[in-house]
């Protein structure tokens, strides 16, 4: 009985346990997820507006937004800005939605076509507390439907110029029901900043384009310059066989010549053999003047 009774206990110890520790569980769970909805929250409120010329670089865009920051829909955008009739894209109208949705960055963009093959996505930053632009950025692409470079493009650019809001200091507004951040000076010299870190990124690329061009510019030129000895050789190979051709035909002529004055010769030789055998063969015969008894005289020819 005692052996069974200290099972018992045992048992029961063992089942309050693992009852603490799946409260302590959903406890963890619980704060986490409140930790992250209040963080998600009060984070960076961004609106991007519709992309002209690419569905599919409006919706990577809004991936790539989405992932880090809150997302406010172009759609409530809209209809706020149809309600208060902002709906020009200048700065005042810009500040007067965005701070009536509580936005504080607005991207707009479009999808220029600038060769065969050669695509330029190009993105204005506006901020929502003043409604001017603090950056632009101009992306390279090969196709107006992005892919996963592509998209990885957009994303490094992106964050790497709304960096800037993340900056921005906070100020406590009791009419709003999250904390608005505002930009200050700091937030303005880091923007600078950013500027022209990207302006410096942009000169190195365009230096590195530059002197890539030359390269291709100096293989170019070579292949060009090896074209021209190739033609040239082939141009002098080409003279000698018509020269040695010219050469061959001249002697045949030559040849011919020589043969068809052998041929005249040879049948002058033949004419004057055949005048003098007729010659000889008329030495042969003597003519005889025949006469009659009265003297005239009768054509007759007697052989001897």
């Amino acid at each position: 009985m005692l052996q069974f009774s200290g099972l018992t206990m045992l048992t029961t110890r063992l089942q309050m346990l693992r009852f603490l520790a799946t409260t302590l569980a959903l406890a963890t769970l619980a704060f986490t997820g409140a930790c992250a909805s209040s963080a998600g929250k009060n984070g960076p409120r961004v609106v991007v507006m519709p992309i002209s010329g690419s569905d599919s670089a409006q919706s990577a865009v809004d991936q790539v937004v989405n992932r880090r920051y809150e997302l406010v829909s172009d759609k409530k955008y809209r209809r706020a800005a149809s309600r208060l009739d902002a709906k020009s894209k200048d700065s005042k109208d810009i500040r007067r939605v965005s701070r009536k949705l509580d936005i504080d960055a607005v991207v707009t963009g479009e999808m220029v076509k600038k060769g065969k093959k050669k695509y330029e996505l190009r993105l204005v930053l506006r901020a929502g507390d003043s409604g001017k632009e603090f950056d632009s950025l101009t992306i390279k692409l090969k196709s107006k439907r992005l892919k996963k470079g592509d998209v990885k493009k957009v994303r490094k650019k992106l964050y790497s110029a709304l960096s800037v809001v993340d900056s921005w200091d906070r100020a406590d507004d009791e009419s709003s029901s999250r904390s608005r951040r505002s930009s200050s000076k700091s937030s303005k010299r880091e923007m600078d900043r950013a500027r022209k870190m990207r302006e410096r990124k942009h000169d190195k690329t365009r230096r590195d384009e530059d002197r890539r061009a030359e390269r291709d510019d100096e293989r170019s030129a070579k292949r060009d310059r090896d074209r021209e000895k190739r033609d040239r050789k082939r141009s002098k190979k080409d003279r000698r066989k018509e020269e040695k051709l010219a050469h061959r035909r001249a002697e045949e002529e030559k040849d011919e010549a020589r043969d068809s004055e052998r041929r005249s010769k040879r049948s002058k030789k033949s004419k004057k053999k055949s005048k003098k055998r007729k010659r000889d063969r008329d030495d042969r015969y003597e003519v005889v003047t025949v006469r009659d008894e009265s003297g005239q005289a009768l054509d007759e020819e007697d052989p001897f």
